[in-house]
This record gives structure tokens, sequence and C-alpha cells, in this order.
């Protein structure tokens, strides 16, 4: 009977690699295990499409893991996941899932601190909303602004609808009268007042300033 391999060298090689994972799983058994908390920060994940998250986020939560020493001191950032795959409109708390990015191997979670996050979810909404013009300055002496007409005079405008619902109008980017003596047109952007609202249409006007004398007619 053939006891020798046909290639000794790809035995060999075989026999030196079994042998540097017996060597290494056998220290990591001495390895002292211990137990540590981090910071991971918090991502919200799978928001359904017409709704928005409206509440504060949290920016992180703390996580207790376990596991050999060496390993946990070589942890520095992870990241963890709320997902929101079933969430409904309103209030309800959600909690923070177990499975963390960047976890190395054989470290476990313990635990999570806070291990759910509330938050509220509100429908997307959009409507029509008057533009106000914005002016910054003084026009030249003797003289004065008459009237500002932005085109269009309104845009549309999309975020969480009870927001949505009650905005009274939205602001250009200021318009510079200073030294002005006559009438000209400018264009200008159109500003969100929230940070979860936003302008869809149109991001800009013009706007038409008449510009004339104190005292006397237009």
């Amino acid at each position: 009977m053939r006891w020798w391999p046909k290639s000794p060298g790809l035995a060999l090689l075989a026999l030196a690699l079994s042998v540097a994972v017996w060597y290494a799983r056998a220290l990591e058994r001495r390895m002292p295990v211990a137990e540590r908390e981090v910071e991971a920060s918090l991502t919200l994940v799978n928001v359904p499409p017409r709704l928005v998250v409206t509440s504060d986020v949290p920016r992180g939560v703390v996580v207790r893991l376990r596991g050999p020493l060496e390993r946990l001191q070589g942890v520095e950032r992870l990241g963890a996941v709320v997902d929101l795959a079933h969430a409904r409109e309103g209030e309800a708390s959600y909690p923070v899932a177990r499975r963390l990015v960047n976890l190395p191997p054989q470290v476990d979670v313990v635990g999570i601190s806070p291990p759910e996050v509330a938050l509220r979810l509100d429908q997307v909404g959009s409507r029509q909303v008057p533009v106000r013009v914005v002016t910054v300055g003084t026009p030249g002496e003797g003289f004065q602004v008459r009237s500002l007409t932005p085109e269009p005079r309104v845009v549309r405008v999309q975020g969480p609808s009870q927001q949505v619902s009650v905005l009274p109008s939205v602001s250009t980017d200021p318009v510079v009268v200073e030294g002005a003596r006559e009438g000209f047109e400018v264009t200008v952007g159109v500003r969100s007042p929230s940070p979860l609202l936003r302008v869809v249409e149109p991001l800009a006007v013009r706007v038409r300033v008449v510009v004339g004398p104190v005292h006397g007619g237009l």
C-alpha cells in the first residue's frame, strides 16, 4: 500500500496550516475573557417611503461587549442599527438590533443601553406655500421700496404633513436693496424654514423690486 502522498509539499503545507490554526485557537483559549462598554453610533434603516422621522434621534447607544481581552482592546468604532421596516405613523419605541457593524469575531454583545429608542414618525405631505421676499439694506436717500413681487408667488414644499399643513410661507434669500434708486429684478433662492421641510419646486424665484421716491407717485 502506498502511504506517501503524491504531493509532499502540499501535504506539509496543509499540516503546517493545521498546526497554526490549532496554536492560534489554543492561544485564544488562554486569553483572559473581559467585558467592556463601547459607544456605538446609531443608524436608522428601512424607513418606510411615505414616512419621515420627526423626533430627535439619539446619536448613539452604549454597548457592553464580552470576549478575549486583546480583541476587546482593538474595538474602536461600532455601529448599531434600528430597523424601521414595520414602523407606523405616530410615537413608538423600536429595539436596537444586536447585530453590530464592525464587531470582531469571538466578541459577543452582553447588553445595549438603551435597548430601544423612542421615535415619532409622520406622514409625508406637500402643498403650495406663498413666497415672502426678504430684503437687506436701505435704498438711496429719499427713496423707498414700493413693492416686492416674486414670480412665481408660490412654491411647493414637502415634509412632515403636520408641519406642512401649518406653514404660513417660505422666505427668499435676502434681496439687497442697499443704495437702490430705481427698480430692478433679481433671481434668488427659496429657503426651507426647517431641516425636515424642503422646497420641491421651484428652488428659486424671480423678484421684481419697485423703488421710488419717499414722496411722490409711482
